[in-house]
């Protein structure tokens, strides 16, 4: 539960960096259909709901856990900027579906700037005049971005 919280206050701490006030964030289940009540695990019932009202308790604006076979509806129909999902893929199938050539993804909390197009690095189309370089450049902006606001705030 304790993890969930620090990365939630993490990836608010972060959107609020990228400009966004009060970031809404959505957080997503683990096990299939939000564990059924238990039936299929009770992780949502006793690790993510309870960091999920942690996280409440220090102002941060997230809600959930949501099912992670339909939490992308939600956040494009209530205006999510932020989703943490329980496992990589959770994430990374929607990003794909909703902007292959333009999503990027950023990892946070590293000692480093790291930021990649959400598509990977293409190394079966290379050399063939094939690939669309849009979410490489999208991915170099978040970096330099990312760069910029780290030097303004160690000032």
């Amino acid at each position: 539960m304790d993890a969930i919280l620090d990365v939630l206050k993490y990836f608010d701490r972060e959107l609020k960096r990228f400009g966004y006030a009060n970031p809404k964030i959505a957080v997503s289940g683990l096990n299939p259909h939000n564990g059924d009540e238990g039936a299929f695990g009770r992780e949502e019932i006793d690790i993510i709901r309870p960091a999920i009202e942690k996280a409440k308790k220090h102002q941060l604006n997230v809600s959930g856990p949501f099912p992670a076979d339909t939490i992308f509806l939600t956040v494009q129909e209530e205006g999510y900027v932020g989703v943490l999902s329980m496992y990589h893929d959770q994430c990374q199938i929607a990003t794909k579906l909703m902007g292959f050539d333009d999503g990027v993804t950023y990892f946070g909390g590293m000692p480093f700037i790291l930021a990649t197009p959400a598509h990977g690095t293409a190394f079966d189309i290379a050399g063939q005049n094939k690939a669309r370089p849009n979410a490489i450049f999208k991915a170099h902006e978040l970096a330099r971005n990312a760069a910029l606001t780290a030097k303004v705030l160690a000032a």
